[in-house]
């Protein structure tokens, strides 16, 4: 069972709090066959990605075209229209400045 915590420290200003009830519950979680069934189905897909990732010649060259693609759609969202190429030439002008 949870508590609710005040204090007042002076005329102006009362703080509030909240203990949480003991963890782990005495009773267990029920959930439902949809649940279980997506579950099971993201726990499958996670594992489906780790064995595809097993096949990368170069997983760091892979993340990072994902990343420049997230934020190539990021940008689009915002309303900017950069493109994955802008992100890719962004990034290799940066590179060679410095």
């Amino acid at each position: 069972m949870r508590k609710i915590l005040s204090v007042k420290l002076d005329n102006s200003l009362k703080v509030f709090g909240i203990i949480p009830g003991k963890f782990p519950l005495s009773v267990d979680f029920i959930f439902g066959s949809s649940i279980i069934k997506k579950a099971s189905e993201a726990t499958r897909l996670v594992g489906k990605l780790d064995g595809i990732t097993k096949l990368l010649p170069d997983l760091r060259f892979f993340l990072l075209m994902y990343l420049r693609k997230d934020a190539a759609a990021s940008s689009q969202i915002e309303g900017t229209m950069a493109t994955m190429i802008d992100a890719i030439e962004a990034e290799v002008s940066t590179n060679t400045n410095t």
